[in-house]
C-alpha cells in the first residue's frame, strides 16, 4: 500500500502543476487574443492541460479508493475508466491537429514535433492501459463477490 500512497501524492503534485500551467495558458489566451495562429495553438494546449488535470484528479481518487477500500471496488473502477478516457482525450487534442500540419513542419521544428508526437502517443497508450486496468478491477470485483458467496 505504500506504493499507492506515493502514487497518490505524486499525482496530487502533478495535478497541481497542471492547474498552474492551465492558469498560465489561460492568461496567455487573454493576452494573445489578437493573433489567430497563437490563439489556436494556445487554446489546444490549454485544453490538453485541462484534460490532463481532470484525468489526474480521477486517477488520484482511484488511488484513494484503493487505499481506503482495497483494490476491488466499483468506485475505483469507475474513476479509472473516466481517468483513462480523459487521458486519451488529452493526448488526442494535440495529436490529431499535429497530423494535419505534418507537411508544414520545418527542419528546425522536426525534432520538437517528433518529441510531441511521441509524448502524445505515450499518453494515449497510458490512457488505454488505464481502461484495461479498470476492466481487470471490474473482473476482480465479480470474482470477489463470487468468492464471498461461497462457504
Amino acid at each position: 500500500m505504500i506504493k499507492f500512497r506515493i502514487l497518490n501524492y505524486a499525482v496530487l503534485i502533478i495535478a497541481a502543476l497542471c492547474i498552474l500551467a492551465a492558469t498560465l495558458f489561460g492568461m496567455m489566451l487573454f493576452v494573445e487574443y489578437s493573433n489567430p495562429e497563437i490563439l489556436l495553438s494556445t487554446t489546444m494546449v490549454f485544453a490538453k492541460i485541462l484534460l490532463l488535470a481532470i484525468s489526474l484528479s480521477f486517477i488520484k481518487q482511484a488511488c484513494g479508493m484503493f487505499l481506503r477500500h482495497g483494490y476491488f471496488n466499483t468506485k475505483s473502477a469507475r474513476y479509472l475508466t473516466v481517468g483513462g478516457y480523459t487521458l486519451a482525450a488529452s493526448a488526442l487534442t494535440t495529436l490529431i491537429p499535429n497530423m494535419f500540419y505534418i507537411s508544414d513542419i520545418t527542419r528546425e521544428r522536426a525534432s520538437y514535433f517528433l518529441i510531441e508526437v511521441i509524448y502524445d502517443i505515450t499518453v494515449l497508450l497510458v490512457g488505454l492501459a488505464l481502461l484495461g486496468v479498470s476492466d481487470i478491477v471490474k473482473k476482480g470485483i465479480n470474482i470477489k463477490l463470487e468468492n464471498d458467496l461461497t462457504i
